[in-house]
């Protein structure tokens, strides 16, 4: 239960960009390539807080935040900071791709 919301943070605009490329609407899958770069950068702020847990809870701010107990599990608490850096590192390359990829697509309109 507390791998759901990460994932599906991760799996929407995966799929919405699967879809867009599918279709060739290089629009589309730019913004989806953008909310899945946001979705990671995101992922990755609340996963270098699982220590610190100082983010605030969307419900009930009472528990503890999902990543202190999955890293926990996994005994990887002592690297929330070193992952969700990763992570967050991670979406920049998408980020880079979409901009090129729209830099093309501006190119050949005005041809």
């Amino acid at each position: 239960m507390v791998y759901g919301g990460s994932m599906f943070q991760l799996i929407f605009p995966a799929v919405f960009a699967w879809h867009f490329a599918r279709h060739d609407q290089v629009l589309g899958y730019c913004f989806a390539l953008g909310w899945e770069a946001a979705s990671l950068h995101n992922l990755g702020r609340y996963i270098a807080d699982a220590r610190a847990q100082e983010l605030p809870l969307v419900g009930n701010g009472d528990r503890i935040h999902d990543w202190n107990e999955i890293l926990g599990r996994w005994n990887l608490l002592r690297w929330d900071h070193v992952l969700g850096g990763s992570l967050s590192v991670a979406g920049w390359p998408l980020i880079a791709c979409c901009f090129f990829m729209l830099l093309g697509l501006w190119k050949a309109q005005r041809t």
